[in-house]
């Protein structure tokens, strides 16, 4: 008994994509974490596989839930402190269990919900961005390292110049990437979807045409190694010119890509859903499912899938208005083909974060002790 319970707690604690690999190791291993006892205890002690935020700008109060796919919220212990005079947190992604955040005005963070810890940007000062425009979180495996990209512009001197910035956790440090004419950065919105350490955009429009204006045809990630933002190959569906991109997804353990196609000639406006299974792998692009129409359409429509389990697909639904924005998540049964609605919605005056998240007790303190091993040499 004493051994199971060193075991079980071992077990608590291992990331969730390891537990599957775990199963093979003998019939014990299998027969305890196949357990629904287990499951259950692991699943509370994990949370679930999306992270909402709030910030009412009235109160400056930024709240952090843990969401169910059934809608039900469990709101976690918010790592940032109240101060009216600061500018609202951003959410820049996640990626192994761990929650980027950008707050206050200079300040950045990695977050892990399930264990409370964090871990403080502390190098040197970044530069002062205005109105970032699109952000993203990025893990390079090969070295260890997270990273914050940040566009937006700056004030040089009487002028405003665009500007493309690193936050590397890591080392510690930050850079300002060179800016080229036409770079697509400045064409990209909001939080990137984090998918294998890969922060993807969807590309609003081209600059170069007018009537390309919301398109949205192409989807751009960030390459770390290359400094650059690269063009995603996507399935041929995307090339037609009735084909609309409404959002993206990071779907199997934030392991595969997943888009969503709008047909804008079709009087159904129904949903398809793409995954690419092998990620990079262009021909690995495969059909999941077609979600019917959900409310009434608007040009400035996205929806964005937040989690896929063995029967469901996790949506986030956004439709902006003139002078509202309306937001829902949902769940689409694909057996079923049902579409449910889960009770999560927007209130005024309030900015809304969904993020895909997996849960796991990796610790962001690790970097600072990887950084000061990698100084000492």
């Amino acid at each position: 008994m004493v051994v199971e319970d060193i075991l079980r707690n071992i077990l608590y604690r291992l990331p969730i994509q390891d537990l599957d690999n775990c199963k093979f190791v003998n019939k014990e291993y299998h027969s305890l974490i196949t357990d629904p006892e287990f499951k259950d205890d692991k699943r509370r002690v994990m949370g679930d596989n999306a992270i909402l935020s709030t910030y009412a700008y009235d109160q400056a109060h930024f709240e952090v839930y843990g969401l169910r796919c059934d809608g039900a919220k469990q709101e976690l212990t918010s790592p940032l402190e109240d101060d009216p005079n600061a500018n609202p947190p951003m959410v820049l992604g996640s990626c192994n269990g761990l929650i980027g955040i950008k707050y206050y005005q200079l300040d950045y963070m990695l977050w892990n919900p399930v264990t409370q810890e964090c871990l403080t940007y502390e190098g040197g000062a970044p530069t002062l961005l205005i109105d970032p425009t699109a952000v993203g979180l990025c893990y390079d495996a090969s070295s260890d390292e997270y990273m914050a990209v940040v566009v937006g512009t700056i004030r040089c001197y009487s002028a405003i110049a665009p500007c493309i910035e690193l936050i590397n956790f890591s080392t510690n440090d930050s850079k300002c990437v060179n800016w080229q004419t036409g770079n697509v950065a400045f064409d990209l919105n909001g939080v990137g979807t984090v998918v294998c350490g890969v922060p993807h955009w969807v590309k609003e429009y081209d600059n170069d045409n007018v009537d390309d204006l919301w398109d949205r045809k192409w989807v751009f990630f960030f390459d770390t190694k290359n400094e650059t933002f690269n063009e995603m190959n996507l399935p041929g569906q995307v090339g037609k010119e009735e084909k609309r991109i409404l959002g993206l997804g990071a779907l199997n353990r934030q392991s595969q890509l997943g888009i969503v196609l709008r047909d804008m000639k079709n009087p159904n406006l129904s949903y398809d859903v793409w995954v690419m299974k092998e990620y990079g792998n262009l021909e690995s692009w495969t059909y999941l499912c077609n979600i019917p129409s959900i409310n009434v359409r608007s040009h400035y429509e996205y929806l964005n899938l937040i989690g896929l389990k063995p029967r469901e697909i996790w949506v986030h639904h956004t439709l902006s208005f003139a002078e509202t924005e309306e937001l829902k998540l949902m769940t689409y049964d694909i057996a079923e083909q049902l579409t449910k609605d889960v009770g999560v919605s927007r209130n005024k005056g309030t900015v809304v974060n969904v993020t895909s998240y997996e849960p796991s007790f990796v610790s962001p303190l690790h970097l600072k002790l990887l950084c000061k091993t990698v100084s000492s040499y």
